[in-house]
Protein backbone atom coordinates (compact mmCIF):
# COMPACT_ATOMS: atom_id res chain seq x y z
CA UNK A 1 0.00 0.00 0.00
CA UNK A 2 3.36 2.19 0.58
CA UNK A 3 3.98 1.52 -3.03
CA UNK A 4 1.00 1.71 -5.25
CA UNK A 5 -1.42 4.00 -3.65
CA UNK A 6 -5.05 2.11 -2.87
CA UNK A 7 -6.95 2.77 -6.37
CA UNK A 8 -8.38 1.24 -8.92
CA UNK A 9 -4.84 0.39 -10.45
CA UNK A 10 -6.03 -0.63 -14.48
CA UNK A 11 -7.31 2.89 -14.87
CA UNK A 12 -4.74 5.57 -15.80
CA UNK A 13 -6.62 8.83 -14.44
CA UNK A 14 -7.67 7.32 -11.06
CA UNK A 15 -4.18 6.99 -11.03
CA UNK A 16 -2.74 10.07 -11.61
CA UNK A 17 -5.11 11.36 -9.06
CA UNK A 18 -3.01 9.96 -6.41
CA UNK A 19 0.41 11.51 -7.10
CA UNK A 20 0.10 13.19 -3.23
CA UNK A 21 -0.12 9.69 -1.87
CA UNK A 22 3.13 8.64 -3.31
CA UNK A 23 4.77 12.24 -2.67
CA UNK A 24 3.54 11.71 1.52
CA UNK A 25 5.20 8.62 1.60
CA UNK A 26 8.15 9.61 0.14
CA UNK A 27 8.15 12.32 2.58
CA UNK A 28 7.96 10.20 5.04
CA UNK A 29 10.69 7.73 4.32
CA UNK A 30 12.98 10.81 3.52
CA UNK A 31 12.25 11.87 7.28
CA UNK A 32 12.88 8.38 8.93
CA UNK A 33 16.35 8.21 6.85
CA UNK A 34 17.06 11.72 8.22
CA UNK A 35 16.10 10.71 11.82
CA UNK A 36 18.13 7.67 11.93
CA UNK A 37 21.08 9.28 10.72
CA UNK A 38 21.00 12.12 13.16
CA UNK A 39 21.06 9.36 16.10
CA UNK A 40 23.88 7.43 14.43
CA UNK A 41 26.35 10.54 14.22
CA UNK A 42 25.55 11.75 17.22
CA UNK A 43 25.36 8.75 19.52
CA UNK A 44 27.07 6.00 17.61
CA UNK A 45 29.89 7.70 15.59
CA UNK A 46 32.52 8.15 18.18
CA UNK A 47 32.25 4.30 19.60
CA UNK A 48 32.37 2.62 15.97
CA UNK A 49 35.20 2.39 13.79
CA UNK A 50 35.45 4.37 10.82
CA UNK A 51 34.79 1.51 8.40
CA UNK A 52 31.83 0.09 10.52
CA UNK A 53 30.67 3.42 11.12
CA UNK A 54 31.04 3.92 7.37
CA UNK A 55 29.30 0.93 5.66
CA UNK A 56 26.12 0.96 8.59
CA UNK A 57 25.43 4.80 7.19
CA UNK A 58 25.64 3.48 3.86
CA UNK A 59 23.54 0.39 4.34
CA UNK A 60 21.02 2.91 5.46
CA UNK A 61 21.34 4.77 2.37
CA UNK A 62 21.15 2.11 0.08
CA UNK A 63 17.68 0.96 1.85
CA UNK A 64 16.02 4.42 1.26
CA UNK A 65 17.64 4.81 -2.25
CA UNK A 66 15.70 1.76 -3.14
CA UNK A 67 12.48 3.09 -1.27
CA UNK A 68 12.50 5.90 -2.65
CA UNK A 69 12.69 4.34 -6.70
CA UNK A 70 9.84 2.35 -5.45
CA UNK A 71 8.02 5.17 -5.00
CA UNK A 72 9.26 7.89 -7.31
CA UNK A 73 10.07 5.03 -10.25
CA UNK A 74 7.30 2.85 -10.26
CA UNK A 75 3.97 5.25 -8.79
CA UNK A 76 5.11 8.74 -9.85
CA UNK A 77 7.13 7.97 -12.72
CA UNK A 78 5.81 4.85 -14.21
CA UNK A 79 2.13 5.17 -13.00
CA UNK A 80 0.79 5.01 -16.27
CA UNK A 81 3.37 1.90 -17.19
CA UNK A 82 1.67 0.10 -14.45
CA UNK A 83 -1.89 0.92 -15.63
CA UNK A 84 -0.74 -0.78 -18.96
CA UNK A 85 0.68 -3.52 -17.36
CA UNK A 86 -2.31 -4.60 -15.33
CA UNK A 87 -4.62 -4.17 -17.88
CA UNK A 88 -3.22 -6.03 -20.50
CA UNK A 89 -2.56 -8.80 -18.22
CA UNK A 90 -6.44 -8.69 -17.15
CA UNK A 91 -7.16 -8.84 -20.82
CA UNK A 92 -4.80 -11.93 -21.59
CA UNK A 93 -6.53 -13.25 -18.94
CA UNK A 94 -10.17 -13.06 -20.66
CA UNK A 95 -8.58 -14.55 -23.82
CA UNK A 96 -7.44 -17.77 -21.81
CA UNK A 97 -10.72 -17.68 -20.17
CA UNK A 98 -8.35 -17.84 -17.06
CA UNK A 99 -8.85 -16.28 -13.48
CA UNK A 100 -6.23 -16.63 -10.73
CA UNK A 101 -8.88 -16.95 -8.15
CA UNK A 102 -9.55 -20.55 -9.51
CA UNK A 103 -5.72 -21.66 -8.87
CA UNK A 104 -6.40 -22.48 -5.53
CA UNK A 105 -3.09 -23.73 -4.84
CA UNK A 106 -1.17 -20.90 -6.46
CA UNK A 107 -3.19 -18.89 -4.25
CA UNK A 108 -2.41 -20.51 -1.29
CA UNK A 109 1.20 -20.64 -1.74
CA UNK A 110 1.38 -16.91 -2.12
CA UNK A 111 -0.51 -16.52 1.27
CA UNK A 112 1.88 -19.18 2.62
CA UNK A 113 4.91 -17.04 1.64
CA UNK A 114 3.28 -13.89 2.92
CA UNK A 115 2.61 -15.33 6.50
CA UNK A 116 6.04 -16.98 6.49
CA UNK A 117 7.73 -13.95 5.41
CA UNK A 118 5.77 -12.03 7.80
CA UNK A 119 6.41 -14.28 10.98
CA UNK A 120 9.59 -14.51 10.28
CA UNK A 121 10.16 -10.31 10.33
CA UNK A 122 8.09 -10.41 13.85
CA UNK A 123 10.81 -12.56 15.17
CA UNK A 124 13.34 -10.92 13.87
CA UNK A 125 12.16 -7.21 14.95
CA UNK A 126 11.10 -8.63 18.60
CA UNK A 127 14.55 -9.89 18.72
CA UNK A 128 16.32 -6.79 17.86
CA UNK A 129 14.15 -4.36 19.61
CA UNK A 130 15.13 -6.29 22.65
CA UNK A 131 19.16 -7.10 22.58
CA UNK A 132 19.34 -3.16 21.35
CA UNK A 133 16.73 -1.64 24.24
CA UNK A 134 18.48 -4.03 26.89
CA UNK A 135 21.95 -2.55 26.23
CA UNK A 136 21.78 1.11 24.52
CA UNK A 137 18.62 1.92 26.08
CA UNK A 138 15.35 3.53 24.35
CA UNK A 139 17.16 7.18 24.67
CA UNK A 140 19.87 5.71 21.90
CA UNK A 141 17.50 3.20 20.28
CA UNK A 142 14.27 5.62 19.74
CA UNK A 143 16.97 6.69 16.58
CA UNK A 144 17.34 3.54 15.14
CA UNK A 145 14.35 1.54 15.59
CA UNK A 146 12.98 3.18 12.17
CA UNK A 147 15.58 1.56 10.44
CA UNK A 148 13.35 -2.42 10.52
CA UNK A 149 10.38 -0.31 8.74
CA UNK A 150 12.86 0.16 6.05
CA UNK A 151 14.23 -3.37 6.10
CA UNK A 152 10.12 -4.08 5.84
CA UNK A 153 9.33 -2.09 3.30
CA UNK A 154 12.08 -4.12 0.90
CA UNK A 155 10.18 -7.20 1.79
CA UNK A 156 6.91 -5.79 0.68
CA UNK A 157 8.88 -4.46 -2.16
CA UNK A 158 10.29 -7.85 -2.80
CA UNK A 159 7.09 -9.77 -2.62
CA UNK A 160 5.73 -7.20 -5.33
CA UNK A 161 8.31 -8.04 -7.80
CA UNK A 162 7.65 -11.80 -6.98
CA UNK A 163 4.35 -11.74 -7.30
CA UNK A 164 4.16 -10.05 -10.63
CA UNK A 165 7.41 -12.01 -11.79
CA UNK A 166 5.04 -14.81 -10.99
CA UNK A 167 1.91 -13.78 -12.57
CA UNK A 168 3.38 -13.71 -15.60
CA UNK A 169 5.13 -17.37 -15.29
CA UNK A 170 1.47 -18.94 -14.34
CA UNK A 171 0.11 -17.40 -17.73
CA UNK A 172 2.64 -18.59 -19.26
CA UNK A 173 1.78 -22.06 -18.16
CA UNK A 174 -1.83 -21.82 -18.78
CA UNK A 175 -0.74 -21.07 -22.73
CA UNK A 176 1.83 -23.99 -22.56
CA UNK A 177 -0.94 -26.13 -21.65
CA UNK A 178 -2.86 -25.46 -24.13
CA UNK A 179 -0.19 -26.08 -27.11
CA UNK A 180 1.00 -29.03 -25.30
CA UNK A 181 -2.28 -31.13 -25.43
CA UNK A 182 -3.82 -29.79 -29.01
CA UNK A 183 -6.24 -27.88 -27.89
CA UNK A 184 -5.44 -25.90 -30.73
CA UNK A 185 -7.00 -28.66 -33.63
CA UNK A 186 -10.21 -30.29 -34.03
CA UNK A 187 -9.26 -33.87 -32.94
CA UNK A 188 -7.77 -35.49 -30.43
CA UNK A 189 -4.79 -36.61 -33.05
CA UNK A 190 -2.04 -34.65 -31.04
CA UNK A 191 -2.04 -35.37 -27.46
CA UNK A 192 1.05 -34.45 -25.11
CA UNK A 193 -0.01 -36.27 -21.76
CA UNK A 194 1.58 -35.74 -18.01
CA UNK A 195 1.56 -31.75 -18.35
CA UNK A 196 0.80 -29.95 -15.08
CA UNK A 197 -0.81 -27.10 -16.11
CA UNK A 198 -4.64 -26.58 -14.76
CA UNK A 199 -7.12 -24.30 -17.22
CA UNK A 200 -10.90 -23.54 -18.44
CA UNK A 201 -10.99 -22.82 -21.59
CA UNK A 202 -14.22 -21.84 -23.34
CA UNK A 203 -12.69 -21.12 -26.88
CA UNK A 204 -11.63 -22.83 -29.70
CA UNK A 205 -7.45 -22.17 -30.28
CA UNK A 206 -5.82 -21.62 -33.10
CA UNK A 207 -1.84 -21.44 -33.51
CA UNK A 208 -2.27 -17.73 -34.79
CA UNK A 209 -4.29 -17.69 -31.45
CA UNK A 210 -1.46 -18.55 -29.33
CA UNK A 211 1.24 -17.14 -31.16
CA UNK A 212 -0.83 -13.73 -30.40
CA UNK A 213 -0.94 -14.73 -26.85
CA UNK A 214 2.70 -15.86 -26.67
CA UNK A 215 3.88 -12.11 -27.97
CA UNK A 216 1.31 -10.76 -25.46
CA UNK A 217 2.80 -12.17 -22.33
CA UNK A 218 6.54 -11.57 -23.63
CA UNK A 219 5.66 -8.20 -24.01
CA UNK A 220 4.77 -8.04 -20.27
CA UNK A 221 7.94 -9.10 -19.39
CA UNK A 222 9.22 -5.96 -21.46
CA UNK A 223 6.98 -3.63 -19.18
CA UNK A 224 8.36 -5.10 -15.97
CA UNK A 225 11.22 -4.35 -17.01
CA UNK A 226 10.69 -0.90 -17.67
CA UNK A 227 8.64 -0.74 -14.04
CA UNK A 228 11.33 -2.61 -12.28
CA UNK A 229 14.62 -2.01 -14.13
CA UNK A 230 16.10 0.48 -11.63
CA UNK A 231 14.26 -1.36 -9.01
CA UNK A 232 16.24 -4.32 -9.58
CA UNK A 233 19.62 -1.98 -9.61
CA UNK A 234 18.70 -0.51 -6.18
CA UNK A 235 18.35 -4.13 -5.17
CA UNK A 236 21.50 -5.37 -6.08
CA UNK A 237 23.34 -2.31 -4.27
CA UNK A 238 21.09 -2.93 -1.16
CA UNK A 239 22.00 -6.83 -1.59
CA UNK A 240 25.85 -6.28 -1.07
CA UNK A 241 25.81 -3.27 1.59
CA UNK A 242 23.32 -5.39 3.85
CA UNK A 243 25.68 -8.19 3.37
CA UNK A 244 28.70 -6.39 4.22
CA UNK A 245 27.16 -4.64 7.68
CA UNK A 246 26.19 -7.80 9.46
CA UNK A 247 29.64 -9.42 8.34
CA UNK A 248 31.77 -5.98 9.49
CA UNK A 249 29.76 -5.99 12.86
CA UNK A 250 30.00 -9.89 13.75
CA UNK A 251 34.05 -9.80 13.24
CA UNK A 252 34.15 -6.44 14.80
CA UNK A 253 32.10 -6.57 17.46
CA UNK A 254 31.13 -10.30 18.16
CA UNK A 255 33.69 -11.67 20.04
CA UNK A 256 33.53 -8.83 22.85
CA UNK A 257 36.73 -7.49 22.42
CA UNK A 258 34.94 -3.98 21.29
CA UNK A 259 32.45 -1.83 22.32
CA UNK A 260 29.42 0.18 21.08
CA UNK A 261 28.88 3.07 23.55
CA UNK A 262 30.75 1.18 26.36
CA UNK A 263 28.76 -2.05 25.97
CA UNK A 264 30.15 -4.98 24.95
CA UNK A 265 28.85 -7.85 22.67
CA UNK A 266 28.64 -11.98 21.74
CA UNK A 267 26.99 -13.97 20.51
CA UNK A 268 23.42 -11.72 20.93
CA UNK A 269 24.96 -9.82 18.23
CA UNK A 270 26.40 -13.24 16.05
CA UNK A 271 22.75 -13.65 16.02
CA UNK A 272 21.38 -10.47 15.04
CA UNK A 273 24.27 -10.57 12.30
CA UNK A 274 22.92 -13.59 11.19
CA UNK A 275 19.25 -12.78 11.09
CA UNK A 276 20.22 -9.47 8.98
CA UNK A 277 22.09 -11.27 6.32
CA UNK A 278 19.26 -13.25 5.87
CA UNK A 279 17.41 -10.25 4.44
CA UNK A 280 19.28 -10.03 1.58
CA UNK A 281 19.37 -13.45 0.69
CA UNK A 282 15.90 -13.85 1.37
CA UNK A 283 15.33 -10.61 -1.18
CA UNK A 284 17.77 -12.17 -3.42
CA UNK A 285 16.34 -15.30 -3.95
CA UNK A 286 12.68 -14.44 -3.65
CA UNK A 287 13.03 -12.08 -6.71
CA UNK A 288 15.52 -14.15 -8.54
CA UNK A 289 13.75 -17.67 -8.55
CA UNK A 290 10.67 -16.09 -9.53
CA UNK A 291 12.41 -14.38 -12.67
CA UNK A 292 14.28 -17.22 -13.71
CA UNK A 293 10.61 -19.44 -12.96
CA UNK A 294 8.90 -17.00 -15.85
CA UNK A 295 11.74 -17.24 -18.09
CA UNK A 296 12.12 -21.33 -17.88
CA UNK A 297 8.01 -21.40 -18.65
CA UNK A 298 8.64 -19.19 -21.65
CA UNK A 299 11.53 -21.23 -23.04
CA UNK A 300 9.33 -24.30 -22.94
CA UNK A 301 7.02 -22.83 -25.73
CA UNK A 302 9.95 -23.44 -28.20
CA UNK A 303 10.54 -26.85 -26.70
CA UNK A 304 6.86 -27.92 -27.18
CA UNK A 305 6.43 -26.47 -30.25
CA UNK A 306 9.39 -28.90 -31.46
CA UNK A 307 8.15 -32.12 -29.80
CA UNK A 308 4.62 -31.44 -31.43
CA UNK A 309 5.93 -31.12 -35.14
CA UNK A 310 8.02 -34.90 -34.44
CA UNK A 311 4.59 -35.71 -33.29
CA UNK A 312 2.88 -34.64 -36.48
CA UNK A 313 2.40 -36.88 -39.92
CA UNK A 314 2.83 -35.88 -43.55
CA UNK A 315 -1.05 -34.88 -43.85
CA UNK A 316 -1.49 -31.62 -45.72
CA UNK A 317 -3.32 -30.53 -42.35
CA UNK A 318 -0.18 -31.61 -40.54
CA UNK A 319 2.11 -30.04 -42.73
CA UNK A 320 0.61 -26.79 -42.43
CA UNK A 321 0.49 -26.59 -38.76
CA UNK A 322 4.09 -28.04 -38.62
CA UNK A 323 5.07 -24.64 -40.97
CA UNK A 324 2.89 -22.75 -38.23
CA UNK A 325 4.50 -24.49 -35.29
CA UNK A 326 7.63 -23.90 -37.03
CA UNK A 327 7.18 -20.21 -37.22
CA UNK A 328 6.15 -20.16 -32.84
CA UNK A 329 8.68 -22.17 -31.99
CA UNK A 330 10.84 -19.82 -33.91
CA UNK A 331 9.19 -16.60 -32.25
CA UNK A 332 9.81 -18.08 -28.77
CA UNK A 333 13.45 -18.59 -29.20
CA UNK A 334 14.15 -15.33 -31.44
CA UNK A 335 11.42 -13.28 -28.80
CA UNK A 336 12.50 -15.29 -25.37
CA UNK A 337 12.57 -11.66 -23.42
CA UNK A 338 14.78 -11.95 -20.12
CA UNK A 339 14.13 -9.98 -16.46
CA UNK A 340 16.56 -7.08 -16.89
CA UNK A 341 18.10 -4.51 -14.45
CA UNK A 342 18.05 -1.63 -16.07
CA UNK A 343 19.48 -3.42 -19.45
Amino acid sequence: MAILPPVNLCNVEDYKSKYLYGSTVACLLLLSYAYTTYGKIVYVRKTMTITGFLIDVGSDLTLILANLISIVGINLMNGNTVSIFLTNMKKIDYELQYLPSESKHLNMRFVMEMILIHIYMIIFFTYNLCMWMSTLGMDIYKFFFLKDFQNYYIIVLTMLLRNYAYAIKYRMEVLNGILARGEWTQTNKILVANYSAKLKTKQNWTLKKITKQFTNLTNLIDLYNKIFGWQFVSLYIVIVFNLLLPINLALIYGSGEKDIDGFKYGSELVIVCIMWASLPIITGFAIFSACNHATEEINQTSVISYNLIQELGEAPNDLYYKQELQELALLAINKCPTFSAAG
